[in-house]
């Protein structure tokens, strides 16, 4: 539509009747009025993507297990291996908080140490009070 319009004012130029240039100015009239229209379509849609949201969730499988049909012991097997690696991710789980929380473990053991070098001296103290008593 673009290029119609850019045609037709070319050819309104080097119109010299009254009535080619009225004809030129009619169809360039429709175009512009196409092109203008198709212009706010886009500007429509160009605004709802801006104010569109996707949301995406994607989980990881940990491990597969299988849909079929399973035997007795089969199926037992089956839940010992569940178990056994949730008692390994259980433990995982475990020393990672152990590790992280060293700092809180620190930081309480200072007092503890220091409560019990004075409970020591005391104990000490109150002993040799009691070997020079007898």
């Amino acid at each position: 539509l673009q290029t119609e319009r850019d045609a037709l004012l070319g050819l309104l130029e080097k119109a010299d009747q009254l009535s080619d240039v009225l004809q030129v100015q009619e169809q360039l009239t429709k175009v512009r009025h196409e092109l203008d229209s198709l212009e706010a379509q886009l500007r429509l849609l160009d605004d709802q993507i801006d104010l569109s949201t996707i949301t995406l969730d994607i989980i990881e499988v940990e491990r597969v297990s299988p849909d079929q049909p399973q035997g007795f012991w089969r199926q037992i097997g089956q839940n010992l291996k569940e178990n056994l690696f949730s008692i390994g991710r259980g433990a995982k789980a475990l020393f990672a908080w152990l590790i992280s929380a060293l700092p809180y473990f620190a930081l309480g053991a200072v007092p503890a140490v220091v409560l019990a070098l004075l409970l020591r001296r005391a104990y000490r103290s109150r002993k040799a009070k009691r070997s020079q008593k007898q």
